[in-house]
């Protein structure tokens, strides 16, 4: 039979190692809590910069549409001197020399030119052109 010390005994053992494992535990708590608060501190960091690319992304898409705008304001310049150029040319060619057989074919021939200025020019970006600029150029 066991004794009252032996259980006395017995039971400090089992005292012991339970705050010896509350203590691991805690230290166990501690240590995770500081790990946790880093990558707390991580998450709002990579939070923060991930805000600053989203304004770059922002501020980037608000400098291309204004460079498209200048662009196409560019364009329709360009194109606008192009038609005045022919409709000069055509002008001129009124008051040349040649018949007027021969001058129909040269006016023709200035507005295919023009038209062709005017499709190379917006071959790259003809796709990507809005409808309403497409109207401006084309008359459609």
């Amino acid at each position: 039979m066991i004794s009252i010390s032996q259980v006395h005994y017995e039971l400090e053992k089992i005292r012991e190692g339970a705050r010896s494992t509350l203590k691991k535990h805690q230290e166990n708590i501690k240590q995770l809590q500081a790990e946790n608060t880093a990558k707390q501190s991580q998450i709002d960091y990579l939070m923060r910069a991930q805000e600053a690319n989203w304004a770059d992304v922002e501020r980037l898409q608000k400098e291309n549409a204004s460079m498209e705008k200048k662009m196409y304001c560019l364009l329709r310049e360009n194109h606008l001197k192009d038609e005045r150029i022919v409709t000069l040319e055509k002008q001129i060619l009124k008051f040349g020399p040649e018949s007027s057989n021969k001058k129909e074919q040269m006016s023709s021939s200035l507005t295919k030119k023009a038209l062709l200025c005017c499709s190379r020019r917006f071959s790259s970006k003809g796709n990507n052109m809005p409808p309403e600029t497409h109207k401006i150029f084309f008359n459609t």
